[in-house]
């Protein structure tokens, strides 16, 4: 797998630890960070000619390419374009078309923008949805509501694309069995081809451990939780 990072957020959700930074859109340093990401293919493209690292040779390429973050869905669409043909140039025979996938935030997509993501070479959308609950999302730092999460996919499964997953968390402190039962039906009734679904985690240095050293927040439950994953299988 090769894998692209984009740190960049809108904001920084409470239980995450991930390298990435709030950034508010209009200062996102889409040319200067585009350019380095380019500038480290290449690179990398060198280092194993030179160490003799077979690892990404033609006749045995890799099988996906991943865009996460942070918010790749930020990304402007050509310069995934620009990465994808460079990509192509020194790893990626032109007779193989892998797995490309890449992160989404509701509040951050679109018809327009996910037509213009396919154009650019991506054929795999995962969209972080997380609860269909407001409280839940509120809560825990998320820009977007549920039914900006329920307009987002309505557009992703309308959009043509093939393969896209849906990103689901269970265990957040106050949520009830038939609550994470009810976002389970919810999704599933729109036909992803893939759900991905997580326990909350605590994460040191997280707004989330803070609140939980405070007392103002409950800590997951496991056998709620234990239960939720078994509702889940």
């Amino acid at each position: 797998m090769i894998y692209i990072h984009f740190p960049y957020c809108l904001y920084k959700c409470h239980y995450c630890d991930f390298n990435s930074y709030k950034t508010p859109l209009a200062t996102i340093p889409h040319d200067d960070y585009g350019a380095v990401l380019l500038k480290e293919i290449k690179l990398r493209e060198e280092l194993f000619q030179q160490t003799g690292n077979h690892f990404f040779e033609k006749s045995n390429p890799p099988k996906t390419v991943f865009f996460g973050g942070g918010t790749p869905s930020l990304m402007r669409p050509n310069d995934v374009e620009k990465i994808l043909d460079t990509l192509q140039n020194y790893f990626l025979p032109s007779s193989s078309v892998p797995e490309i996938t890449l992160e989404a935030n509701p509040k951050t997509i679109n018809k327009e923008k996910l037509y213009e993501f396919r154009q650019a070479g991506i054929n795999r959308l995962s969209l972080g949805v997380q609860s269909l609950h407001d409280a839940y999302l509120a809560d825990f730092g998320r820009i977007h509501t549920a039914d900006e999460a329920r307009l987002a996919i309505q557009d992703l499964a309308e959009s043509g694309f093939s393969s896209w997953n849906i990103d689901l968390i269970f265990g957040f402190p106050g949520q009830t069995f038939k609550e994470w039962e009810e976002d389970l039906r919810e999704v599933i009734s729109w036909g992803p081809p893939h759900l991905s679904c997580y326990a909350l985690t605590v994460e040191e240095g997280t707004p989330f451990v803070h609140r939980l050293e405070k007392k103002l927040i409950a800590p997951p439950d496991d056998d709620l939780q234990a239960a939720m994953f078994e509702l889940t299988e």
